[in-house]
C-alpha cells in the first residue's frame, strides 16, 4: 500500500517534471526571440525591450529552479521506493529462511 503510493508520487512527479521542461523550453526560445529582436537596428537600447528580455530572463530562472526542485523530490522518492524494495526482499528472504527451518 505504501509503496503503490510512492509509485503514484514517481508518476506524478514524472509528469510534472515533463511539464517543466517543455516549459523551459518554450521560455528558452521565447527569450532567444526577444533578445534577437531587442538586438536589432531601431531596438536596440530600448528599455521596454530590455526590460522585456529581463522579465524573459527570470521567467525561465525560476522554471529552472522549480524544474530542478521537482527532480531533487523525484530522487529522493525514487531512492525511498529502491529503501522499501530492499527492506521488501530482505523480509521475503528471511520468510523463506524461517520456512525452510521449520518445514
Amino acid at each position: 500500500e505504501q509503496q503503490q503510493q510512492v509509485y503514484l508520487r514517481v508518476e506524478a512527479l514524472e509528469s510534472a517534471l515533463n511539464a517543466e521542461h517543455v516549459t523551459c523550453a518554450i521560455l528558452q526560445r521565447d527569450l532567444a526571440a526577444a533578445q534577437l529582436l531587442a538586438s536589432e537596428p531601431g531596438v536596440h537600447g530600448d528599455v521596454q525591450w530590455q526590460a522585456r528580455c529581463t522579465v524573459a530572463e527570470t521567467t525561465l530562472q525560476r522554471e529552472r529552479a522549480a524544474a530542478f526542485s521537482t527532480q531533487t523530490k523525484l530522487l529522493q522518492l525514487q531512492s525511498e521506493l529502491e529503501r522499501q524494495r530492499s527492506e521488501l526482499v530482505s523480509a521475503r528472504t528471511h520468510q523463506e529462511g524461517l520456512a525452510k527451518e521449520l518445514g
